[in-house]
């Protein structure tokens, strides 16, 4: 009898175990989507105001009549006057080097903001989006192809219904990279080697099986995983879990829809928990957080922004998951003057729901 009671117990131990297993997996498959979401939603607001931005560029050129009547009387050394003036201009003042170039209806250059020497040169054969303004005159505004890949933004100049040319300014991936680094995620832009063909000037980038490297300064373990495994088992939604590490992707598109190449996300483990928790403005706090805070008003700072972004109790205490080992004395004072604020009660829930916390992390084998 007690041997059939130790097979039972031992049973039951084990259906207990395989469900806690379970219900572990789940949570942690939970945290990933979300985070993933999370991750998402990022990078479109990126994207968005990069795009926002040059598309308040593109049309307050327009309104610039010197350089409309420049355009008109075909003055090239004019308009690139006139660009580079301007561009140096919004560098002093924001500190971003914008990119701008005008062409003609012609589909050649007529200036550049960076360059005087390519004035006259085709470039029709690299730039069939520029089709898109056969049946439209509306702004355009995406990821395009030309000599590189980059984000282009196109006003279409008019005067009266004869087209000027076109005004367009250039915005590369380096600063979304960065950005989002910044949040834990390194970031990876691929295209589709078999634009080759127009993307002439990234015949030299590194690559990644098919795919060709837009951005620079890459994490090289991160490129051995990629190098190991075959992107296409990323696609369909799929999320591959190396060293540690979490890897996913999602198509790259232009405005027609057409896929140029695939983005990649690669999630360190230990940020999981933090970025599949937060709200947006949590996460933004963390990108600004390691921008700024590493000098003497550090712990001025993350009070500052503590306070504006109103972050509860279970979010302060996340933080504290991932702020640098650099900062965790600036982040430490912060959150004391925060709790001296909380009863006996509050605080023993805080240190409760944080146990728990911890007590459900499961891992994905």
């Amino acid at each position: 009898m007690l041997k059939y009671i130790v097979y039972f117990l031992l049973f039951v131990i084990g259906v207990i175990s395989l469900i806690i297993y379970n219900i572990n997996k789940e949570i942690k498959i939970q945290q990933i989507n979300q985070t993933i979401d999370n991750t998402y939603a990022v990078f479109d607001n990126i994207r968005l105001k990069i795009q926002k931005d040059s598309i308040k560029t593109a049309i307050l050129l327009s309104k610039n009549q010197r350089l409309i009547d420049a355009l008109e009387n075909n003055d090239e050394d004019l308009g690139y006057e006139i660009l580079s003036d301007i561009t140096q201009s919004i560098k002093k003042n924001t500190n971003k080097l914008n990119m701008i170039q005008i062409i003609t209806p012609d589909y050649e250059i007529f200036a550049r903001s960076w360059d005087d020497t390519y004035a006259g040169m085709p470039i029709g054969d690299y730039r069939q989006d520029l089709d898109y303004f056969k049946t439209h005159k509306n702004i355009r505004s995406s990821i395009e192809l030309g000599r590189v890949l980059t984000f282009k933004t196109t006003l279409p100049v008019y005067h009266g219904n004869i087209i000027l040319g076109y005004i367009e300014v250039l915005d590369f991936f380096d600063p979304l990279s960065s950005f989002m680094k910044n949040i834990g995620i390194d970031f990876y832009i691929l295209m589709d080697e078999k634009y080759l063909d127009i993307a002439i000037l990234m015949r030299g980038n590194d690559s990644l099986g098919k795919y060709v490297m837009s951005t620079t300064n890459h994490n090289m373990l991160n490129i051995n995983i990629l190098n190991s495994i075959k992107l296409k088992t990323l696609t369909n939604g799929n999320i591959r879990y190396i060293n540690k590490k979490y890897i996913w992707s999602n198509p790259m598109l232009n405005n027609n829809g057409k896929q140029l190449g695939i983005f990649v996300f690669v999630l360190n483990e230990k940020y999981l928990k933090f970025l599949g928790n937060v709200n947006d403005n949590a996460i933004y706090f963390l990108n600004k957080d390691r921008e700024t805070l590493y000098n003497v008003k550090a712990s001025r700072v993350y009070s500052k922004l503590i306070d504006e972004l109103n972050l509860n109790d279970s979010e302060l205490l996340k933080l504290k998951l991932i702020i640098e080992d650099k900062d965790q004395a600036f982040y430490e004072d912060v959150i004391k003057n925060k709790l001296r604020t909380k009863t006996k009660e509050e605080l023993i829930n805080m240190l409760l729901y944080k146990k728990q916390s911890i007590k459900l992390n499961g891992e994905i084998r």
